[in-house]
């Protein structure tokens, strides 16, 4: 997998992609990434931590936050969006 590591810049989720059908609220810089990490070649996964963390539990949150070090250092690649 490749993880995604970006800028906020706002704490506002203005924006919406859609993963495997599904809708997800993003800030409007993370909107603008992913079309740039997209692979028309092949399929891949993309690890990000807004999309892959349920932030409304504090208990997932923070145990996936004590993980980080280990999700960044089995990725294949760090993609960095600023």
């Amino acid at each position: 997998y490749e993880t995604v590591s970006y800028i906020w810049r706002e704490p506002v989720f203005s924006s919406t992609i859609f993963i495997s059908g599904l809708e997800r609220r993003v800030t409007s810089n993370l909107h603008f990434a992913f079309p740039q990490f997209r692979n028309t070649d092949s399929t891949h996964d993309l690890w990000v931590n807004v999309v892959c963390i349920n932030h409304i539990d504090d208990q997932e949150r923070r145990l996936r936050t004590e993980m980080m070090g280990e999700i960044l250092f089995y990725a294949d690649k760090v993609l960095v969006w600023l």
